[in-house]
């Protein structure tokens, strides 16, 4: 029986692993290891140290603690308001109570919208030869939500959404013309101008722009007169010049922005923002 060579003899060094093969007395190369590296406990107890710091913190089991990437949407929303208010024995609110029982729209408002449209239409009236289109007579459409009756085709011309920007664009002229000509019947003693102060005149023309979207189907909106030219640079430019005439008007203006940044030179934009 032939007797089976020793096997070859391992010699570790700090950078090579070598083999030796007795018979022949060569060497070769195994492998190459990087240097042994040597733990010290310092070395231990600054890694778990580390490890200590940067561990998550507990799970909170708020829902709010929770990553809100897509966000709830209403009826989680709604439940969640539910189980509030069962859990903490909350109702509604008193203001919540008087809203229930409040009207959509009071009727004081619905005769000021159409009163502001009278207004328009008289206003109209004083040119009667340049607004001769406007104030002729024509049958009510079949889809304005009013009784069928003969109305002023000024109503019919600008309703819908085609060619929006030119009613855009010839309605902002009168829209110019008309609130720049407006005057009260009467003045006193706290208004001693003809004009009727900031407040009034944008109100009224949100009462109008209303009352024309909800009767004629027009589709304008204060904010659609804001660019060059249009009808909220002109009543800057004249809120500007009737202040230096009559300081109730600046009065007026600082009455109705007390909770904005007064800028007597801008302050005709605040009326603008929420349109």
């Amino acid at each position: 029986m032939t007797a089976l060579p020793p096997p070859p003899q391992v010699i570790t060094t700090s950078t090579n692993l070598l083999f030796i093969n007795e018979d022949d007395d060569t060497t070769c190369p195994l492998a190459v290891l990087a240097a042994p590296t040597v733990e010290t406990p310092a070395a231990n107890e600054e890694e778990e140290k580390q490890d200590e710091d940067t561990a998550p913190a507990p799970a909170v089991p708020d829902e709010l603690s929770s990553p809100a990437r897509f966000g709830s949407d209403i009826n989680q929303y709604s439940a969640s308001l539910s189980t509030y208010r069962d859990a903490n024995n909350v109702s509604v609110s008193e203001y919540e109570l008087k809203a229930a029982g409040a009207a959509v729209i009071s009727d004081s408002y619905l005769a000021k919208r159409r009163q502001i449209i009278i207004d328009f239409i008289d206003f109209l009236k004083t040119e009667p030869s340049k607004y001769a289109h406007l104030l002729q007579l024509v049958d009510t459409p079949t889809d304005f939500p009013i009784t069928p009756v003969l109305i002023e085709n000024v109503f019919v011309c600008f309703s819908g959404e085609s060619e929006k920007q030119k009613k855009q664009q010839q309605l902002n002229l009168i829209l110019i013309n008309w609130v720049g000509n407006r005057r009260l019947k009467s003045t006193t003693s706290c208004n001693s101008l003809p004009f009727p102060q900031p407040s009034t005149l944008n109100m009224d023309l949100r009462a109008f722009m209303a009352g024309t979207k909800e009767y004629y189907l027009w589709t304008f909106g204060v904010s659609d007169f804001n660019f060059e030219g249009g009808y909220n640079g002109f009543f800057v430019k004249l809120m500007d010049e009737r202040m230096l005439l009559d300081v109730s008007i600046e009065n007026e203006y600082l009455r109705f922005n007390f909770f904005t940044n007064y800028n007597p030179s801008h302050l005709p934009h605040s009326f603008f923002v929420h349109s």
